[in-house]
């Protein structure tokens, strides 16, 4: 079977700030589609401590059983002297997936540009291909 990688952008995309249910819901459907076999429970994992680099605070959040799972990783900056933050970012991605398999989403905004999804994947041509195809479908 032939192995593709693809990136597809979705721009503007319509999504509050920090609001990762509706990717991760996708994601938790569609990733055995590229690795067969891969259905980890939505057990939460522990939280991870914030970590804060000075200009942006990340947090990280994990479901699974520690082998396979989904990772949500939220890294927001603040705008000086205003509520909005400056930069909102959201990255989701399953762990335990074989090698070789990717299955990410980047949810981006900067402060005054449009909200930009960026789906990479990697895996199986037809698999990769029906998720890119219901990523454009339900997120275009």
């Amino acid at each position: 079977m032939t192995t593709v990688s693809l990136e597809e952008q979705i721009r503007p995309f319509s999504n509050p700030d920090g609001q990762y249910d509706r990717l991760l819901d996708f994601m938790r459907e569609n990733a055995a589609l590229l690795a067969p076999g891969f259905e980890p429970p939505l057990t939460p994992m522990p939280d991870e401590p914030v970590q804060a680099d000075g200009r942006g605070e990340r947090r990280t959040l994990r479901w699974g059983d520690g082998g396979q799972g989904f990772e949500v990783t939220h890294y927001t900056e603040p705008a000086a002297g205003l509520h909005l933050p400056n930069v909102d970012e959201l990255r989701l991605r399953p762990f335990g997936l074989p090698d070789g398999i990717v299955f990410e989403f980047e949810c981006t905004r900067r402060f005054r540009t449009l909200r930009v999804l960026t789906l990479r994947l990697t895996g199986p041509e037809p698999a990769a291909k029906h998720i890119a195809e219901e990523v454009r479908r339900r997120f275009g």
